[in-house]
């Protein structure tokens, strides 16, 4: 059998330091962090050798020594041992039993608060949409409740300590409210980023969550064609939405940054948006804000997903193409939240395995937490790695779908929308 990327099959007792092994055992059956990685050493041999397998995989090409003979290694393991199992040797075994553990309730930890950010978005979600159901008859009661969501949501923004999930969001929402949530917590992020307080956030953030609302005047066969497909009269009826938006909610008593936010989302600081083609200073800072959110999202979550750009390609469109129509402040803060590498990126390691970002540290923004692909290992089982805590490895690239292998991006894609999400606060 033809083995792929040059990998060859030894006996363990072959092994030496220097060597880069491929463990194909399930994670949990060994006591390391990744499965492939140099022998660092004999600690490390000795662990892999009394893993009881008859065989391991190892890359000459990565290696930094060769293996030895099969004759000398047979030679080496054909004295006997004691019967009696020595302390160093029950002391090494321990070691390893305690590492897995630890290992073990890591992955635990970092599953939990992932599902934990899927509850608490899935939460806020239900509430904003209860609340939006009745914005038309009850505007006043309406928006009062979804302030007081917004208000409580965006204390996770920005936090000490905060951690960035990627979440898959289900289908069952329509894909405007799943855009409207996706504005709202991004323009809630670059607020906190740029310094704005609580309250003030909170504002652009509900801004975020209500500035599509006047698609409704548009009619669906519109607002889902693309600009430039659109006739001229569908694209004048397209762009009034932010106008008949702020219209809908004019007289109810709201905070300016909505109605600013609503109204303006589609100007910019180059004079280039509409309605009214404001420029720089004139430009309210929700506007500039909401702007920035609407149009990333877009980005990654176009209504054709699979149109839908990689997140670090949407950043390095927005920063070196567009750079010009966003606050340069707004855009500073976007990227300082989503990290280096967003989550829902696709990565390479240094060790050569494939993996995507799915959570992401504010104090270590070039070490996310990775989920890494392995075939060995049930989709729903992937071992996640929090680079912060593995300094032997880190990040080669970040990389296209296509230029994975077909198998390694169908275990790590998301599959669905793309919604990101902060730990709650501990209670």
């Amino acid at each position: 059998m033809n083995l792929p990327n040059g990998l060859q099959r030894i006996h363990p007792s072959q092994l030496s330091v220097g060597i880069y092994v491929v463990l194909t055992e399930h994670w949990m059956r060994h006591p390391f962090l990744f499965s492939s990685f140099v022998i660092a050493n004999e600690k490390d041999l000795r662990t892999i050798q009394e893993l009881g397998v008859d065989s391991v995989l190892y890359r000459p090409d990565k290696s930094k020594a060769a293996p030895l003979p099969a004759s000398l290694a047979a030679a080496a393991v054909a004295v006997p041992e004691a019967s009696v199992e020595s302390a160093e040797h029950q002391a090494l075994r321990q070691a390893q039993e305690a590492a897995k553990r630890v290992r073990i309730e890591r992955v635990q930890a970092l599953r939990k608060a992932v599902a934990d950010a899927e509850k608490h978005y899935e939460k806020v979600s239900d509430a904003a949409k209860s609340s939006l159901t009745r914005l038309h008859a009850a505007p006043a009661e309406s928006t009062t409740e979804l302030l007081a969501l917004t208000e409580e949501l965006v204390k996770d923004f920005g936090a000490d300590g905060s951690t960035l999930h990627l979440l898959g969001v289900s289908k069952r929402d329509a894909a405007a409210h799943n855009h409207a949530m996706g504005v709202m917590v991004l323009a809630g992020m670059i607020a906190r980023g740029i310094g704005m307080a609580e309250a003030d956030a909170a504002a652009v953030a509900l801004g975020g969550l209500l500035h599509d609302i006047g698609r409704v005047k548009v009619g669906e066969s519109i607002w889902k064609r693309k600009e430039g497909e659109m006739t001229a009269p569908e694209a004048s009826k397209f762009k009034m939405h932010p106008a008949w938006g702020e219209e809908m909610l004019r007289g109810v008593p709201l905070p300016r940054q909505v109605h600013e936010a609503i109204l303006m989302h589609h100007e910019r600081m180059d004079g280039s948006g509409y309605l009214s083609g404001l420029r720089g200073d004139a430009l309210p800072l929700a506007a500039r804000v909401v702007g920035l959110a609407d149009r990333y999202e877009a980005l990654i979550n176009p209504f054709s997903l699979a149109a839908g750009l990689q997140p670090y390609q949407a950043l390095a469109k927005l920063y070196s193409e567009e750079q010009g129509k966003f606050d340069p402040s707004c855009l500073k803060a976007l990227i300082a939240a989503l990290g280096v590498y967003p989550p829902g990126t696709f990565v390479e390691l240094t060790n050569g395995q494939w993996g995507i970002v799915t959570s992401f540290d504010r104090g270590l923004p070039t070490r996310p937490t990775v989920a890494l692909y392995d075939p060995d290992v049930p989709r729903a089982e992937a071992l996640l790695v929090n680079l912060g805590e593995a300094e032997e490895v880190s990040i080669a690239r970040a990389v296209l779908p296509t230029a994975m292998p077909q198998a390694a991006f169908d275990y790590l894609s998301p599959r669905r929308r793309m919604a990101y999400f902060p730990s709650s606060r501990p209670t």
